[in-house]
């Protein structure tokens, strides 16, 4: 199950960059940060979240 929603992440993270929406690529990244995780794969887990959490920072009011 956790493989298939790790597709599901992927896609939504390929069809935010496509679509340049930011908000759905930092949820899909975290999404599948996590994912990788729950499957044991943690350190691919890492950059996913690390790149969503950089994306979320730069998107704060100043």
């Amino acid at each position: 199950m956790c493989d298939d929603a790790l597709g599901i992440a992927e896609r939504a993270l390929a069809f935010g960059e496509t679509v340049d929406e930011p908000d759905l690529i930092a949820l899909a990244g975290s999404l599948k940060g996590s994912i990788l995780f729950r499957l044991g794969r943690i350190a691919e887990g890492y950059a996913p979240i690390d790149e969503a959490m950089l994306l979320a920072d730069t998107r704060r009011p100043s």
